[in-house]
């Protein structure tokens, strides 16, 4: 998730967010990958997933339209 994809990142967050997960959720979750990417993904990654949780937490999705599957 979070090898230099703040897309990805960005579309958990808001996910994690509509389902009550708080920043410090978030955050955390990001930090716990430290260990496997390191501290400079892990802080990069932080951006794309404080716009992801502002999304989630005011329910905006404005980038599903890509993602949308056929009726």
């Amino acid at each position: 998730m979070i090898a230099r994809q703040p897309g990805g990142v960005q579309r958990h967050a808001r996910l994690a967010a509509e389902v009550g997960a708080t920043w410090d959720d978030i955050a955390g979750s990001i930090l716990l990958t430290e260990p496997a990417f390191g501290i400079v993904l892990a802080i990069q990654a932080l951006p794309a997933a404080r716009r992801g949780f502002k999304q989630g937490s005011a329910g905006s999705h404005e980038d599903d339209d890509h993602d949308s599957l056929p009726n």
